[in-house]
C-alpha cells in the first residue's frame, strides 16, 4: 500500500480510536464519581473497594492519554511524538492501555485492572529490555537510537 493511499485508512483509525478513548473516559469518570459519592449499590469494603477505585482512575488516565496521544501524532505524526522517548516506554503504554481496556471490557470488574494493567506493563518492559540487550544498549537508550542502528519498531 502506497503512502498517499493509507493516508486517509490511518485518519480514519485514529479518529475511530479517538472516539473509542473519548467513549472511555466518560464512562469511567461517571462510574468514578459514583464511587465518590458513594452511590454504587454494592458495598464493597478493603481491598475491593480500593482496587476499584484505582482501577477507574487508572482507567481515567489510559484514556485521556489515548485522546492526547491522537491529538498529538495526528498534528507531529508518529516519529515527532515519540522520537525521543526512551525504547521501553511506547511497550510499556501500549501493553497498559491492552490489558486496561481488556480487564474492563472482558471482566467487567474494575478490581482485575490493576493487577493486569501492572503484569503486562512489566511484560512490555521486559520485552523492551531484552531487545536493547540484544543490540548491547542501556535501558535508557532512545527509540531514535533504535531507528538510527536500524531496527525497526
Amino acid at each position: 500500500m502506497e503512502a498517499q493511499a493509507a493516508r486517509p485508512l490511518f485518519k480514519t483509525i485514529g479518529f475511530v480510536f479517538g472516539l473509542f478513548c473519548l467513549l472511555m473516559t466518560y464512562a469511567s469518570g461517571v462510574r468514578l464519581y459514583e464511587h465518590v459519592l458513594g452511590g454504587l449499590s454494592v458495598p464493597q469494603h478493603g481491598m475491593s473497594l480500593l482496587l476499584d477505585i484505582g482501577g477507574n482512575v487508572l482507567l481515567l488516565g489510559v484514556s485521556c492519554f489515548g485522546v492526547i496521544a491522537v491529538l498529538l501524532i495526528g498534528r507531529r505524526g508518529l516519529d515527532g511524538v515519540v522520537g525521543n522517548w526512551p525504547y521501553v516506554l511506547p511497550a510499556v503504554l501500549v501493553a497498559v492501555f491492552c490489558a486496561t481496556i481488556a480487564a474492563t471490557l472482558g471482566a467487567r470488574r474494575m478490581t482485575w485492572v490493576l493487577p493486569a494493567a501492572s503484569l503486562f506493563g512489566l511484560i512490555g518492559l521486559w520485552a523492551g529490555w531484552s531487545v536493547l540487550r540484544q543490540h548491547g544498549l542501556p535501558i535508557t537508550a532512545r527509540v531514535s537510537d533504535m531507528l538510527s542502528i536500524g531496527v525497526q519498531i
